[in-house]
């Protein structure tokens, strides 16, 4: 393949010139590192096929820059919400939402080399020291403050809202267009369409009216540049590109929509569906109903609500029978703090026939007037672990 020599000379001064490649990248892939563990926890990966093609044109693209600095990895989350993302490290997230609105691999190329930069830049390192790092879980209230264990801390700071707000980039818009205008260059740089970034933002904010019902504001991404911006820029920057050989990994459409087959669009029916205000699981053969109008949430780790005000919250936790309800009660109870805490509940009890247990908790400070109460059920295969906590009023 070859490209204008002004091309070849811009790739060339842009990726030997980055002013951060001389500091030490190891926070960044300890950054990185931890808030994978979180998404992978909290979101989740979602494992198809897919994955290998996606990682696949995603090491093509790598192959253009110099100077890698990282192992860059591709992964598909469990979100139906068309979104993507990175994070420092070369971390690089497709949610299985968007996949089925590219209509070739030029497109989803596009979309890739936009988000390689933002870990080759070191985009979300810089937004950090600015305060702005994206956030990647939002903590529903501070209850957690009144128990000190860590199994209930990571059940009630899981987040409570997966929607594509949890990826607001928080870029500059200056980290934005960069990171369009290098994407597009590695993209044709490896034989890909660098207009084809174009068709997939306009479909994105398409989509997104489509779904609002209204004109978007703002570009798919809440701190990108709006797309009529992105997009006369990005067909600014690729006037200086020209690829004399197209070369995709498929180049036939109908083989590229075939890679989609049996990708879910929805939600995933394995990790349970909200209808309403009725959480099902056929798997696992339960139902669970929350109050009307309280904010639903569903993750690997967890189903849960929380009322609009958020001074009410609740949580269930599943996960295969190994002990009695008794055994993780006491281990709840090794780790309160008794010069805060008041047990208000503390019991064996049957629930339809099953073994579970209760115990109920306040804080003794009179400015925390909170009730948390905490359930494990053993019913067939599964410990059910409920968390109800919220404000005595």
């Amino acid at each position: 393949m070859n490209i204008k020599i002004l091309s070849i000379i811009f790739l060339i001064i842009l990726f030997s010139s980055v002013n951060l490649a001389s500091q030490d990248i190891s926070y960044d892939k300890k950054l990185g590192k931890e808030a994978h563990a979180e998404i992978v926890n909290t979101v989740g990966i979602y494992h198809h096929p897919f994955e290998t093609y996606l990682t696949q044109i995603g090491n093509k693209l790598v192959s253009g820059i110099q100077d890698k600095q990282f192992d860059y990895t591709f992964y598909i989350l469990e979100m139906a919400e068309p979104n993507a993302m990175a994070l420092p490290g070369g971390y690089i997230y497709f949610s299985r939402g968007i996949l089925p609105l590219a209509n070739s691999e030029d497109e989803l190329a596009g979309v890739l080399g936009h988000e390689i930069i933002h870990a080759y830049r070191r985009h979300g390192i810089r937004a950090m020291k600015k305060g702005i790092f994206p956030a990647i879980l939002q903590i529903p209230g501070n209850i957690i403050n009144v128990v000190v264990s860590p199994e209930l801390g990571n059940l009630i700071n899981s987040p409570i809202k997966y929607t594509s707000e949890l990826f607001s980039s928080n870029y500059s818009r200056k980290n934005e267009k960069e990171a369009d205008k290098l994407g597009i260059l590695i993209a044709s740089h490896v034989g890909y369409d660098p207009l084809a970034l174009v068709d997939m933002l306009v479909r994105l904010e398409k989509v997104s009216e489509l779904s609002t019902n209204e004109k978007s504001e703002f570009s798919f991404f809440d701190t990108h540049p709006m797309t009529a911006n992105r997009e006369s820029d990005i067909q600014e920057h690729a006037k200086k590109l020209e690829i004399t050989e197209h070369n995709p990994i498929i180049k036939d459409k109908a083989e590229f929509l075939k890679k989609l087959d049996g990708l879910y669009i929805n939600e995933n029916p394995a990790h349970g569906i909200f209808r309403e205000n009725i959480f099902l699981h056929h798997d696992m053969g339960f139902v669970m109903e929350f109050p009307k109008d309280w904010i639903t949430a569903n993750s690997p780790q967890m189903v849960g609500a929380v009322d609009t005000t958020k001074k009410a919250q609740l949580f269930m936790g599943v996960k295969p029978v190994q002990e009695k309800p008794s055994f993780y009660a006491e281990e709840i109870k090794k780790d309160l703090s008794l010069d805060d805490i008041v047990l208000i509940n503390d019991k064996k009890t049957k629930i339809n026939g099953h073994d579970a247990y209760i115990i109920s908790m306040g804080s003794k400070k009179p400015e925390e007037k909170i009730i948390i109460h905490m359930l494990w059920l053993n019913m067939g295969k599964y410990t059910f672990q409920l968390i109800a906590a919220g404000d005595e009023s």
